[in-house]
Order: C-alpha cells, then sequence, then structure tokens
C-alpha cells in the first residue's frame, strides 16, 4: 500500500486498522441496539390505500392538461412554484371533500405527474429540460474557488453542484496534520 506521501506502509498495517475499525463498529450498533430497546420504539401499521380509477380520473378532469404542462418546467424552482400553484387549484375544487379525499388526490396528483413523465420520456423520448434520454446535461468545472487550500474546484452539472477540496499531506499521519498551531500554513484547518 502506498500513503499520500509516497511510503510504502506494510499490508499489517492496513489490515490492523480495518479490523480496529471493525471493532468499534461492534461497540457502536451495541450502543444503538440498547437505546433503541430503552425507548421501546412501536411499529407503525401502515395500510397501503388504493388511489382508485375514480379518484384519478376526477383530478385529470379538474387539472386537465396543467399536469402534462408541468413536466416540461426545467427550472427546479419555477417548476416547484408551478407544481404547488396546481396543487393549490386542486384543492380549491375539492374544498368541500373531506381531509381524507384532500390528501387522497394529493397523491393521486403525485402519481399523475410522475406517470405521465415516465411516459414522456418513454413514447416521446423528451426529459423535463428537452435533452433526449441519452444526453448528459453540460458540466462546467470552476478550479481555485476556495482560498487558503491546496486545491479546489466547483462542478456544476444542471442544477447540481458539487464543492471539492484537496490538501497536500506533509509526510505525517493524517491526523496530526488536522490540527491548527496558529500560524503554522501545514495546518488543515486553519480559519478563514
Amino acid at each position: 500500500m502506498v500513503e499520500g506521501g509516497g511510503k510504502e506502509l506494510p499490508e499489517e498495517t492496513m489490515l490492523e486498522a480495518i479490523v480496529r475499525g471493525h471493532e468499534a463498529l461492534f461497540r457502536l450498533i451495541e450502543i444503538q441496539k440498547e437505546l433503541a430497546a430503552a425507548m421501546r420504539p412501536q411499529k407503525m401499521e401502515i395500510c397501503p390505500v388504493s388511489l382508485g380509477d375514480s379518484l384519478l380520473s376526477r383530478v385529470k378532469d379538474i387539472l386537465g392538461d396543467k399536469i402534462r404542462s408541468l413536466v416540461f418546467v426545467a427550472d427546479k424552482e419555477e417548476q416547484k412554484a408551478r407544481r404547488e400553484e396546481l396543487v393549490a387549484e386542486l384543492m380549491n375544487q375539492l374544498a368541500e371533500e373531506t381531509e381524507e379525499v384532500r390528501c387522497l388526490a394529493r397523491q393521486a396528483f403525485d402519481q399523475i405527474e410522475s406517470d405521465e413523465m415516465r411516459r414522456i420520456i418513454l413514447t416521446e423520448s423528451k426529459r423535463a429540460d428537452g435533452r433526449r434520454p441519452d444526453e448528459v446535461r453540460p458540466i462546467t468545472i470552476e478550479v481555485g474557488f476556495l482560498p487558503r487550500t491546496h486545491g479546489s474546484a466547483l462542478f456544476t452539472r444542471g442544477q447540481t453542484q458539487a464543492l471539492v477540496t484537496t490538501t497536500l499531506g506533509n509526510g505525517r499521519r493524517p491526523t496530526e496534520d488536522r490540527r491548527y498551531r496558529g500560524g503554522d500554513h501545514q495546518a488543515l484547518h486553519a480559519p478563514l
């Protein structure tokens, strides 16, 4: 095994570390079991509810093609706002119904939206943002994003972002590197 600084680690050392970690997990699992036993949790009964074709049809009748148009809103925030508007419209139409029916209608809305999205992808080969099923969103990378790190990058793909940082070791054990020692610039977690 090769450590970050290029030094060779004996396989026995690596195996010892894995065994110690494994043993530590057993102790943590036992503590969790003891806590769970002390709390005496009760299993909640969940009865699956069938929405029924009549409720699904009723929701489709109320909202018409509006749910289909929701599938093609690419921006997540805009789609969320539009979804909330449609649900509010549905709830207004069902204002006289019981709370249970309104709750089931909301579930029917979610199912219709999900089914419509799948149908469009499979039959029309389109996604919400207009991409074909085999197209990947553009990926951008901005390097040097954070100060005081040896390296950093911001990866953006559509509306999803990942921030990555790297720090170079100095030949010491990683636990020693994590300590901040005042003006020592070798530290990993120096204050910004």
